[in-house]
C-alpha cells in the first residue's frame, strides 16, 4: 500500500510533462510531505533493525541454553547407564550371595537333625569325637550362613539404591528433554518472528529508496517549474499564464461526470486519502481508490473521452489515461490485465477498455484528476 503511494507521487512528474498543468507550491508540499515520510520510515527502519537485534540476541541465548542442556542430558544418560549396571551387578551378587545362604541353611539343619539325634540317643557317650565333630561343623554352617545372610541383605540394599538412583535420574533426564524441546520450539518460533521482521525491514528500505528517488524527482520538477516561470517573465507573458491558471483552478466536475457508475463492480478495499498501515503503523496517502473485483472482470470508461495513454508505467502496471474534455479531467486505470484500446482512441460513455486478471490481479486502481487535483471518486458514484 506504501510502496503504491510512492508511485503514485512519482506519476505527479509524469502527468505535468504530458498536459503542461505544475503547481508548484503543490509540489513543494509534497516533497514537504516526502521528507517527513522518509524520516518516520527511518525511524520505522532503526525500530525494526532494533526488533531483529533482539530476536538474534534471544535466539543466541536460547541456543547456548540447548547446548548446555544437551550436554548436561549426555552426562545424565551416562549416569542412568552407569547406575542400571550397578544395579543389574547387586542383583547378580544378592541372587549368588542369597543361593549360598541357601545353601549353609540346609548343612545347618541336616548337621542339626544329626547332633540332636545324637544329643538325645546318649550316643556322644558312645562317640565323643563324632560329637564333637558334629558340633563343630553346625557352628561352621551357621557362622557361614549369617555371613551370606548379611551379603545377601547388603547386596538387596546396593540394588534398590541403585534401582531408586536410576528412577530419579530418568525422572531427571526426561524432565532435561523436555525442557530442551520446549526451548527448540521457542527458538522456531523466534526464527519466525525474526523472517517476518527482517521481511518488512527489507520492504521499509525498498520503500526508502523509492522515497529517496521521489524526493531527487519532486527536486528536479520543482526546479523544472521555476526555469519555466522565469523564461515565462523573460517573454513578458506572465500576467496572462497566471489567469489562465486562476481560471483553471476555478474549474468544477462537468455536469456529465457529477454522478458516474462504478468502472467496475466490487469492494472498495483502498479509500481514498490518508490511510493507516496497521500492519507496519504508519500513515499513507493514496490519491485514488482500489475495487476489488471478480476474476477477469470487465473496466469500462465512467464517461466518454479520448485515450491519451495506455501501456506500463511503474508499479501501477498496465494502465490507461482518459481525458474527458477540455476542462483537464482524467481518469486514471491502473493495475489492468489486458488493455482493449490504444492511444488516441475515443471512446463512448461505459464503453470496455480493459479486462483485469484473477487471484491478486483482479483489483482495479481508480482515480480521477480535475486540473492536476485529485478528487475523491466514491462521492460520485451514482451506484
Amino acid at each position: 500500500m506504501i510502496k503504491f503511494s510512492v508511485s503514485l507521487l512519482l506519476f505527479l512528474g509524469f502527468t505535468v510533462s504530458v498536459f503542461g498543468q505544475s503547481d508548484k507550491k503543490e509540489h513543494i508540499q509534497k516533497l514537504s510531505d516526502v521528507k517527513k515520510t522518509i524520516q518516520n520510515k527511518k525511524s520505522e527502519k532503526n525500530k525494526l533493525i532494533k526488533k531483529e537485534t533482539d530476536f538474534k540476541k534471544e535466539i543466541a541465548d536460547l541456543n547456548l541454553g540447548i547446548s548446555k542442556a544437551e550436554t548436561e542430558l549426555k552426562k545424565n544418560s551416562a549416569d542412568i547407564n552407569e547406575a542400571h549396571k550397578n544395579m543389574q551387578k547387586s542383583f547378580e551378587n544378592y541372587n549368588r550371595y542369597f543361593s549360598k545362604m541357601e545353601l549353609w541353611q540346609n548343612h545347618a539343619v541336616s548337621d542339626a537333625e544329626i547332633y540332636n539325634k545324637i544329643t538325645i540317643l546318649h550316643s556322644y557317650e558312645q562317640n565323643p569325637v563324632e560329637h564333637k565333630v558334629l558340633q563343630v561343623r553346625l557352628k561352621k554352617d551357621l557362622e557361614n550362613w549369617r555371613i551370606e545372610k548379611s551379603k545377601a541383605e547388603i547386596s538387596h540394599s546396593d540394588m534398590e539404591r541403585w534401582r531408586f538412583a536410576e528412577k530419579k535420574l530418568s525422572e531427571l533426564y526426561r524432565h532435561g528433554k523436555k525442557l530442551v524441546l520446549q526451548h527448540k520450539s521457542k527458538v522456531n518460533e523466534k526464527n519466525e518472528m525474526l523472517k517476518q521482521v527482517s521481511g518488512k525491514r527489507r520492504n521499509v528500505e525498498k520503500e526508502l529508496a523509492n522515497l529517496n528517488k521521489t524526493e531527487k524527482e519532486l527536486k528536479q520538477l520543482i526546479n523544472k517549474i521555476e526555469t519555466k516561470k522565469r523564461k515565462e517573465e523573460k517573454l513578458k507573458i506572465l500576467k496572462s499564464a497566471t489567469k489562465k491558471q486562476a481560471k483553471q483552478q476555478n474549474v468544477k466536475l462537468p455536469i456529465k461526470l457529477q454522478s458516474f457508475p462504478r468502472p467496475v463492480k466490487g469492494k472498495i478495499v483502498l479509500d481514498f486519502g490518508k490511510t493507516k498501515d496497521m500492519e507496519l503503523n504508519s500513515y499513507v496517502i493514496s490519491n485514488g481508490i482500489k475495487i476489488k473485483a471478480a476474476n477477469f472482470s470487465d473496466v469500462k470508461s465512467i464517461a466518454k473521452g479520448k485515450v491519451v495513454f495506455c501501456g506500463s508505467f511503474r508499479s501501477y502496471g498496465k494502465m490507461i489515461i482518459v481525458d474527458h474534455d477540455k476542462n483537464a479531467t482524467f481518469s486514471i486505470y491502473g493495475f489492468l490485465d489486458k488493455i482493449l484500446v490504444k492511444n488516441n482512441d475515443k471512446i463512448k460513455d461505459g464503453a470496455t477498455i480493459a479486462r483485469l486478471g484473477k487471484g491478486e490481479n483482479n483489483v482495479l486502481y481508480f482515480e480521477i484528476r480535475v486540473n492536476n487535483h485529485p478528487i475523491n471518486p466514491v462521492r460520485h458514484f451514482s451506484d
